[in-house]
């Protein structure tokens, strides 16, 4: 009975103790760090951008929520294929029409990615292939609805076959 107890004593110890390292290892100022990205930011031309106006050198990035899951094809089963989708923009009134256009893209990238075959995609040309039929997709649906493709790339955040 003894010795259950100092062994359970000494893994509370040694997990707490490595909790606590990590904690100040990886920890630090956040307020600190906060502060300095506000101040930043105020140097770097103010909070927002009005009118719709970004400035060109700073990348604005909108995940697609929720994320996209499909049955894609396998000569053995059916597999699934879920992917976490970001895209980019220069401009906060293209990252607005994406928005509002959200459905029609949506529809058109769960059409893409229905479509797709698992072999080809265990690749990273496979991937990447899918990767810019994506985004011709988002670009092709924002043409039409928004009188411009507005899109600059878009990421795969998550890419998982099962």
């Amino acid at each position: 009975m003894k010795k259950i107890v100092i062994i359970a004593v000494v893994a509370v110890v040694l997990i707490g103790g490595s909790v606590g390292l990590t904690v100040f290892l990886l920890g630090g100022d956040e307020e600190a760090a906060a502060q300095e990205g506000a101040e930043a930011a105020t140097e770097a031309g103010g909070e927002g951008n009005a009118g719709g106006q970004g400035d060109a050198s700073k990348a604005i990035y909108h995940e697609f929520h929720p994320n996209f899951v499909v049955n894609i094809s396998d000569q053995r089963k059916t597999r699934y294929l879920q992917i976490d989708l970001a895209a980019v923009a220069y401009k906060q009134s293209h990252i607005d029409a994406l928005k509002n256009h959200m459905p029609a893209i949506r529809n058109d990238l769960i059409v893409l990615f229905s479509s797709q075959e698992a072999k080809p995609l265990r690749t990273q040309e496979g991937k990447e292939t899918l990767r810019q039929q994506a985004l011709e997709s988002v670009r092709k649906v924002m043409e039409a609805k928004h009188g411009e493709a507005a899109i600059e790339e878009v990421y795969f955040n998550k890419f998982v076959i099962q």
